[in-house]
């Protein structure tokens, strides 16, 4: 018959750890070295992707700088500012579906310099604000949409202030 104490030092007894030879050692040293490498050269491609997937969403955003804002009533209004500094819009109506965009889809030139501006924003409707690199924010208004005729103070720039590149965002609101 079995003595319960015989049991209880079986079952709490740490086991050995098998011998193993120098070279299995080495082997293991070597694989666990390159799993290690593995990692690390993972890291550095996610980092790589992340990097390549930011220049991409920048390179579209100074591609097209895209404000929304309101023109005519239940007309919409989509702005894009090029890198050469031309400032076009696109108008539609509803959403913002294919289907809904007037002129055919195509974009309507408002006109050239823009890129002069380090940002450009809508207030709302009728209201394009310019942020200089110097910190001199501007506005610009129109009546209707932002048709080249519209826009009021013969299309010049009114300027509000200076200072303002000490912020990092400035983006334009309106209430109903």
């Amino acid at each position: 018959m079995l003595d319960w104490r015989f049991i209880f030092r079986i079952m709490t007894a740490t086991p050995k750890p098998p011998l193993v030879s120098e070279e299995a050692a080495r082997g293991l040293k070597h694989t666990l070295s390159q799993q290690k490498d593995f990692l690390q050269m993972k890291t550095v491609i996610k980092r790589r992707t992340a990097m390549v997937i930011l220049a991409i969403v920048l390179a579209l955003f100074t591609t097209f700088t895209l404000v929304l804002a309101q023109g005519l009533p239940g007309v919409q209004v989509l702005y894009a500012l090029k890198p050469s500094g031309q400032l076009s819009y696109y108008s539609y109506s509803g959403l913002p579906n294919p289907s809904n965009f007037r002129n055919d889809g195509r974009e309507r030139a408002i006109s050239n310099g823009w890129n002069m501006y380090s940002k450009v924003f809508s207030g709302g409707p009728g209201v394009l604000f310019a942020l200089k690199p110097s910190g001199q924010l501007s506005y610009y208004s129109y009546s209707g949409l932002p048709d080249p005729n519209n826009f009021r103070n013969g299309g010049q720039e009114r300027a509000i202030s200076n200072g303002w590149n000490i912020y990092q965002n400035i983006f334009g609101g309106w209430s109903l």
